[in-house]
């Protein structure tokens, strides 16, 4: 008798195991709607931008909601220190004075040498002279390079200090629209907090589905596939941008993204949005079991 309620118990213990597993497989399968596949539409990117550089925001040229271009300044740290420090460098740059003296010193002992070569020629000037008169020259040529050099140097010290009064200018990285400006003017940026705003793109936007191993394998890079958007299920167009290589371990479906175009700026992320795809293989599986509880091999 034991052994009997022993058999009975496993029998339960198994059943209650193969419950357990579908109901799991079933949490973790694909999300099919009446017309397929189901996603919300997102931004194509979403960016905290932020400065490389702490100090106190000078001002803050956009607003929430504001379209803006790629490149285009949204804000700007105080730079009155670096502006100064840029005009001294510029200014050093542009004087000529030890320039114009290296040339002259250079064009007289070039001269000079000439003068004592043509009198050792002639016997009025000795070889040690002629010598003397060519290591000045040598020596005025490497003059007149040091002081050219140093110029250089001072041009490269004004694109440093010009670069550093760039980094002080918050420039958007992509045409999009601002949605949430998080620091006003004259607030401090500090290294530990330097997001000032955040910018998405919304053209195009994008949605991500999760499909059945099977069903992406049909879908390719650029292909265009047939997307329901909003509660009125509007027809639109897709294109196929990233079909994951990998298959998710926990669900056991693949990320597929599709870009959507929104040029008139009509979509707006979060629309519910379905993909549909034709394919026996995209339903979801009915798993029944046999009397007992055993499942079907």
């Amino acid at each position: 008798m034991n052994t009997h309620h022993r058999n009975r118990q496993q029998v339960s213990d198994r059943s209650g195991s193969i419950v357990v597993a579908i109901c799991l497989t079933l949490m973790t399968w694909p999300v099919l709607g009446e017309d397929g596949y189901e996603g919300f539409l997102e931004p194509y990117r979403t960016t905290n931008v932020s400065f490389a550089e702490m100090g106190v925001l000078q001002k803050v040229t956009v607003t929430e909601g504001m379209t803006v271009d790629e490149g285009q300044i949204l804000a700007e740290l105080s730079h009155e220190v670096q502006d100064a420090t840029l005009q001294i460098a510029r200014k050093s740059a542009e004087s000529t004075g030890k320039l114009k003296s290296a040339q002259t010193e250079l064009t007289y002992r070039k001269a000079l040498h000439g003068k004592f070569t043509d009198l050792q020629r002639r016997n009025h000037a000795t070889l040690d002279e002629v010598e003397r008169a060519a290591l000045d020259v040598a020596l005025s040529e490497a003059a007149l390079l040091t002081v050219q050099e140093e110029l250089e140097v001072r041009d490269l010290e004004c694109r440093r200090i010009e670069l550093q009064i760039e980094e002080c200018r918050l420039r958007s990285p992509l045409r999009g629209v601002v949605v949430q400006v998080f620091k006003e003017a004259g607030e401090f940026v500090a290294a530990n907090d330097p997001v000032v705003m955040s910018v998405v793109q919304l053209d195009p936007l994008k949605v991500e589905f999760a499909i059945a191993p099977s069903v992406s394998s049909q879908l390719a890079i650029d292909q265009n596939v047939n997307l329901l958007v909003g509660d009125d299920k509007r027809k639109l167009i897709g294109t196929v941008d990233f079909v994951s290589p990998v298959i998710s371990a926990e669900s056991g479906t693949v990320r597929v993204r599709v870009s959507v175009p929104n040029s008139s700026g009509e979509l707006r992320g979060g629309e519910r949005c379905q993909l549909r795809i034709d394919a026996p293989s995209a339903k979801t599986p009915r798993i029944t079991l046999q009397p007992g509880g055993t499942p079907p091999k």
